[in-house]
């Protein structure tokens, strides 16, 4: 297995090597759920796994504990872009558009990522969940 990132709120696909790929935005629908931004959607598909990083004492008297939460990408949905009038003429690029008003930005599609949490595994355990979603913010 890869090595995980060392910063302490930080996300990163699984079975690649370790990157930061977006910024949690908040709870998901339901409890099992978090909700995170990011602009390349390259690295985040539905049904890849992702992780947090988790580092608190879990009992009074206990050194904190460093726990990479996994989840898995169950939603993917482009919430802000270009608008659509720039690719109605077929004959004009829109990047040629976006950089003449100013728009410079390499990906310009912004997606919001829903995660079902797994939990960390344990081995004498397996996987258990702490029921714990990750704080608004951090990068992962």
């Amino acid at each position: 297995m890869p090595p995980f990132d060392t910063a302490p709120a930080s996300f990163s696909a699984v079975p690649t090597r370790s990157r930061i790929v977006g910024t949690v935005k908040g709870p998901g629908e339901n409890g099992n759920q978090y909700v995170f931004i990011t602009a390349d959607s390259r690295q985040v598909k539905i049904g890849e796994y992702v992780y947090y990083v988790l580092e608190e004492s879990f009992g009074p008297g206990q050194p904190v504990e460093r726990r990479n939460i996994i989840g898995k990408i169950s939603g993917l949905s482009l919430i802000d872009h270009l608008p659509d009038r720039i690719f109605a003429d077929t004959q004009t690029s829109p990047e040629l558009i976006a950089s003449l008003v100013g728009f410079t930005h390499e990906n310009p599609e912004i997606y919001e990522v829903c995660v079902d949490v797994i939990g960390y595994f344990n081995p004498a355990l397996g996987f258990l969940n702490l029921r714990k979603s990750p704080s608004l913010g951090p990068r992962f």
